[in-house]
C-alpha cells in the first residue's frame, strides 16, 4: 500500500519549558496542520491511526501540564476534531472517486455481456426462435404419429401373415386328414 504525505504538527501550543514544569501561552492559535492525503496514492490507513494516537495522547497529557486552562485544552480539541473532520472528508472523496470509476466499469462490462447474449452462437444443442420452437414440436407430434400409426400397420401386416400361415398350416393338415382318410378307405 503506498503512504500518504501528511502534514505532522509538532505541538500545537506553543510551550516554555521551566525545569520540569511546562507553561503554555495562552494567547497563541493552535495550528491548523491537518492530516493531508496524497491524491496521487491510496490512503495509508495504518499512518493515519497512529498519527491520531499521537494526538490524543496529546491531549491526554495536557491534562497534567501545569498552568494549562480549559481554553486550551478547548482549542486542542477542537484543532483535533478538525483534523480527524477533514481526513475523513478527503477519504470520503477518494473513496467515491474510486468506487465511481469502478461503478463505470462495471457498467461497460455489463452492457458488453448483454450485446454478447443477444449474439447467436454455434452450439452443440440448436437454438430456435420461440415460433419455429412451435412447429417443430407439431412437427415432431406428426412424426411420432405417423411412426405409431406405421408401427402398428407392420403388427397388422404380421399378424395377417401369421394368419394366413395359420390357415396354411390348417388346410395343410386337412388335406394330410383327409388323404389319410382316403388312404384307409382305400384300404
Amino acid at each position: 500500500m503506498n503512504s500518504i504525505n501528511i502534514d505532522s504538527p509538532e505541538y500545537s501550543v506553543p510551550r516554555f519549558k521551566l525545569n520540569h514544569f511546562s507553561l503554555s501561552d495562552p494567547f497563541s492559535k493552535p495550528s491548523n496542520n491537518t492530516y493531508l492525503f496524497n491524491q496521487a496514492s491510496d490512503p495509508n490507513l495504518e499512518l493515519l491511526k497512529e498519527l491520531f494516537y499521537n494526538d490524543l495522547r496529546r491531549l491526554s497529557s495536557m491534562k497534567d501540564g501545569f498552568m494549562i486552562l480549559p481554553t486550551d485544552i478547548s482549542s486542542e480539541v477542537d484543532l483535533l476534531k478538525d483534523k480527524v473532520l477533514n481526513a475523513l472528508d478527503s477519504l470520503e472523496r477518494f473513496y467515491k472517486k474510486e468506487v465511481k470509476g469502478k461503478a463505470q466499469e462495471n457498467v461497460q462490462k455489463m452492457v458488453e455481456s448483454i450485446e454478447k447474449a443477444g449474439i447467436k452462437r454455434l452450439t452443440l444443442t440448436p437454438y430456435f426462435e420461440p415460433t419455429e420452437r412451435v412447429v417443430l414440436e407439431a412437427f415432431e407430434k406428426a412424426l411420432a404419429e405417423g411412426l405409431r400409426l406405421f408401427e402398428e400397420e407392420e403388427k397388422d401386416e404380421e399378424e395377417k401373415k401369421r394368419l394366413k400361415e395359420e390357415q396354411k398350416r390348417q388346410s395343410w393338415g386337412r388335406r394330410k386328414e383327409t388323404t389319410r382318410r382316403r388312404g384307409c378307405k382305400e384300404a
